[in-house]
């Protein structure tokens, strides 16, 4: 827009300078090395803006003579990327779908467009592509490598808390939920994996890390620190009353099975 509005001004300068020109006629007279040269004030005003011209394109033609190997590499480049996030985007809809096939296909073709340090969404698309391939030796070792990278980390101890979960590797799946919970305690499958495991072994002690070492003295705990600490707190006693009410539902169950069964035990006996 800026553009265009200066080329319009640049127009119209011109335009009133040549009107103006030819308004107030004149003419001009140049002695070099002997000789005379005249012409007209519009003559000389129409060679000086044509010499201009030419200085300027020849700084143009020059200045796109040196960049141009770096536009054409930015293009190219750009283009490359484009193809790489395409393959990605069908690789992860594919194995969505379950098309083990075609998302091995497009994962190799994005790592060959992307790099894969750059963009961790093809981590994702080889792990799943992995899983459905049944491949998960080689889909734990992905998880893993994302669960070494902070941007990652929580999908990867997704996908091994999963493939741990589906080994009956509950220990090592236990170890995976609760190292999520620690780190993202927003995350419902890791509180919720957290949360069951303490339920089945009645284990609080250590849930909510950082709760059991004694209430902070007068005017510490505040700030965000301190809310972390009053939340794991909080869901402590929720996670335990959960449990409690779990159970206490359980006992009222089998109790009042019991009782239905006496009388017709009785009438069994009689």
């Amino acid at each position: 827009m800026l553009r265009i509005l200066f080329f319009i001004l640049t127009i119209l300068t011109l335009g009133f300078g040549f009107a103006w020109l030819a308004d107030r006629p004149g003419s001009l007279s140049i002695l070099w090395q002997g000789q005379l040269i005249e012409m007209s004030l519009m003559v000389a005003a129409s060679i000086l803006l044509a010499i201009v011209a030419v200085f300027m394109f020849i700084w143009w033609f020059v200045r796109t003579l040196f960049t141009s190997p770096h536009s054409v590499r930015r293009y190219f480049r750009a283009r490359t990327r484009d193809r790489g996030y395409q393959a990605l985007s069908t690789g992860l809809i594919a194995a969505g779908a379950g098309n083990a096939a075609l998302a091995h296909k497009m994962s190799a073709r994005a790592r060959g467009l992307l790099r894969a340090d750059q963009e961790p969404l093809i981590l994702v698309l080889e792990a799943q592509t992995a899983v459905i391939e049944g491949r998960h030796d080689e889909a734990r070792r992905l998880f893993q490598q994302m669960a070494d990278d902070p941007e990652t980390r929580e999908l990867g101890l997704r996908g091994l808390y999963v493939e741990a979960d589906r080994l009956g590797a509950y220990e090592a799946a236990r170890q995976y939920a609760e190292t999520a919970a620690e780190s993202a305690p927003y995350l419902p499958w890791a509180a919720k994996a957290t949360l069951e495991y303490r339920c089945r072994v009645g284990n609080w002690d250590d849930f909510g890390r950082g709760t059991s070492e004694g209430r902070p003295p007068d005017g510490e705990g505040r700030g965000p620190a301190g809310e972390r600490t009053r939340s794991r707190s909080r869901q402590r006693a929720a996670g335990a009353e959960t449990c409690q009410g779990s159970r206490s539902g359980r006992d009222r169950r089998g109790q009042g099975l019991s009782a239905r069964g006496q009388p017709a035990q009785g009438l069994q006996r009689a």
